[in-house]
């Protein structure tokens, strides 16, 4: 028996794709875009009645891709499981069968393998496994609903597994005998052994337990704990603060005058306050994929002769591109897709694979260069939309160059149906090892409206930001700003939302930065420097555009609650450009993540994130307390209807424009 699961990332991606404009007489058979191929995994699942088979659908390629070139990308675990197909209309499910029928008819699509069928004007998939002789029967697909990729991987049970280590091959002559015996050593039970996510026990390439006698290979559940997503991270540890409460309290009200934290000892961080800064030890932090194990190789580096090693001085006058002594440094970074059903055997073999095709990658990237070159690295990236899975791109290593080529990153975006709007392999900023390092350093929370109650308004379509954000409010960073600082507040968020989706290297500017920039640009004059003046959405759109190149649109609202009046606006806002909106008014800043919107009774509810909000980083608080914020009661990120907002007062907004990449 086989199912189907898909993630509705992938179900918001086909509704984007075109469809073809022929055939569209009313009485025609439905027209067709060409058919795609599906990435995925198939995996045996244990139900109480009986087991099945279970076929992940991972992502999506365009029709356009040469499989064989894509696969090189992926990562190990994942395969071709069948093809996609779009039919715009489809009057009964034979329509979809004769459909799906002909896709395995054209024979791209080998037996067992799967034929999605999405139909646009029902916005609904259909799911057909092909059988012998070129025949398909429907099977049950359960479409899950996520957020990010990690909330696909936790339902699904699988893990991403990363294994680093770097080569340094001394004569560049000795590349290809040093590449054999590398792949070679990986394969020796004699000298081999891996550690899983730091833990104390040593595997060798059997899955045993060496370090314990153990004689039969444990699952890989047995020695991952389960990496939480961000968001889920973040409630686990909230939750476990409450035991401090009181603390807590008592440190949420502590006033820290400093300016800036070069000014203060020890952390930048509120005493109590959880963020990424707390470290997973064995794992690697990322924002889509959740935490990615980390699988370390043990590997004796002696060479497998008795001989004396011998130190090699280059002639400093050889040019670097005709000596034959140049030496070149590979650093390997391999990703595989594992479930955690699979034995740690199973896993290690996965890796082990990974491990020899990489570095058959990595010699005929030094081959193939026409530069001279002398180090070369594997970066993996995160996909998101029609694909949930990493890539890994093996390039060599410029200085003050993004790492991949320009060619080969357009390639990957039209490959794996990524937007070409939005950067996904730009190497210092998007790259997983460089995210895992910005999340070390952030002190603040992640995409705090994930998981909030519902707005009520009734049959209403949310409107949202996209992507992620940092919440920056009072009291930060060891800030007193209470009573000031919202404004910069709300622009820091902004701030973060660039930088966490990969715009910017720039992290979120501080109080005095940001006073600087405008005495910079001449709006304000040099006493306005460590000054406690506020700042109005005209200077926020100012500052985003001096510092990150960030155009930005405003509005105008005469009053609170004649925000409903510009819904539409903000809909627009929101599908389009995606980003946070700094919204000020009534000596009040807010910013704006997002609305929930009825267009046929024009009822709008508005998703705020509150940056009057003073106490710890806790996510339960922040999204289910009513709290004593600047002279009104509220929910520091929540659902606020249009009336709650001063009728008296004028309000203004700073629509930031996503940059061009």
């Amino acid at each position: 028996m086989v199912t189907g699961v898909v993630p509705s990332t992938l179900l918001r991606a086909l509704k984007t794709l075109a469809v073809t404009d022929h055939d569209e007489d009313a009485g025609s058979r439905d027209a067709e875009l060409p058919t795609g191929v599906l990435i995925g995994t198939n995996n045996p699942v244990e139900a109480e009645e009986s087991s099945r088979d279970q076929v992940a659908i991972w992502g999506l390629l365009d029709p356009t891709t040469n499989v064989d070139d894509a696969k090189q990308f992926l990562p190990g675990g994942l395969s071709v499981v069948g093809h996609w197909v779009v039919l715009q209309r489809a009057e009964n499910d034979a329509q979809s069968h004769e459909a799906a029928l002909q896709v395995a008819a054209k024979g791209r699509t080998a037996k067992d393998a799967v034929v999605l069928v999405y139909i646009r004007s029902s916005e609904t998939l259909q799911l057909f496994q092909v059988e012998q002789g070129s025949s398909v029967r429907a099977v049950h697909v359960d479409v899950i609903e996520c957020l990010h990729v990690h909330d696909f991987l936790r339902t699904i049970q699988v893990a991403p597994i990363r294994c680093a280590f770097d080569v340094h091959v001394q004569n560049a002559s000795e590349l290809s005998s040093q590449m054999a015996r590398w792949k070679q050593r990986i394969n020796d039970s004699e000298s081999t052994f891996f550690r899983v996510a730091n833990g104390n026990a040593v595997f060798g390439i059997d899955g045993l337990d060496v370090s314990a006698g153990a004689t039969v290979s444990k699952p890989l559940a047995s020695v991952v704990k389960f990496s939480l997503s961000s968001k889920q991270q973040q409630t686990s540890e909230s939750s476990s603060n409450k035991s401090k409460k009181q603390a807590a309290k008592k440190k949420s009200k502590a006033a820290f005058d400093a300016w800036d934290n070069d000014d203060v000892p020890g952390s930048s961080v509120a005493k109590g306050s959880t963020t990424f800064k707390d470290e997973k030890q064995g794992y690697l932090r990322s924002l889509e994929l959740g935490d990615i194990v980390n699988v370390e190789l043990l590997c004796s580096l002696s060479d497998d002769t008795n001989a004396a090693p011998v130190l090699y001085i280059p002639d400093s006058k050889a040019t670097a591109k005709s000596s034959t002594h140049q030496s070149i440094h590979l650093s390997v970074d391999t990703m595989a897709i594992v479930h955690l059903d699979a034995t740690i055997a199973d896993a290690l073999h996965l890796v082990r694979e990974q491990v020899a095709k990489q570095l058959d990658l990595l010699e005929a990237e030094v081959h193939n260069q026409s530069t001279t070159s002398t180090a070369f690295q594997a970066h993996h990236f995160a996909l998101r939309g029609a694909a949930v899975f990493p890539l890994t791109v093996v390039s060599p290593v410029r200085p003050h160059h993004e790492g991949i080529a320009s060619t080969t990153g357009k390639k990957l975006h039209e490959w794996f149906l990524q937007p070409v709007e939005q950067p996904r392999f730009h190497v210092p900023r998007c790259s997983l090892v460089a995210q895992s390092k910005v999340l070390s350093d952030l002190d603040v929370l992640v995409n705090v409206h994930e998981g909030i109650p519902p707005s009520g308004v009734p049959q209403g379509k949310q409107y949202l930001v996209d992507g992620f954000y940092g919440y920056y409010h009072y009291m930060q960073q060891n800030m007193n700003d209470k009573g000031w600082g919202c404004a910069y507040r709300s622009l820091q968020t902004l701030a973060s939302w660039l930088h966490l989706n990969h715009y910017t290297d720039k992290q979120s500017p501080s109080h005095v930065e940001i006073q600087e920039t405008l005495v910079r640009i001449g709006d304000k004059p040099s006493s306005f420097v460590k000054s406690r003046e506020w700042i109005g959405s005209m200077e926020v759109g100012y500052v985003l555009d001096e510092l990150y190149g960030v155009s930005f649109r405003s509005l105008n609202v005469p009053s609170g609650p004649r925000l409903v009046e510009h819904a539409q606006e903000l809909k627009h806002h929101f599908e389009t450009q995606g980003t946070p909106v700094m919204m000020g008014g009534g000596q009040l800043a807010f910013t704006l993540l997002g609305i929930d919107y009825n267009e046929s009774t024009g009822e709008c509810a508005f998703l705020i994130l509150d940056p009057h909000y003073t106490g710890q980083e806790d996510l339960h608080v922040i999204q289910t307390k009513t709290l004593a914020l600047e002279g009104y009661k509220a929910i520091a990120c929540g659902w606020r209807k249009a009336n709650t907002f001063a009728k008296s007062s004028f309000y203004n907004l700073c629509l930031p424009q996503r940059p061009a990449v």
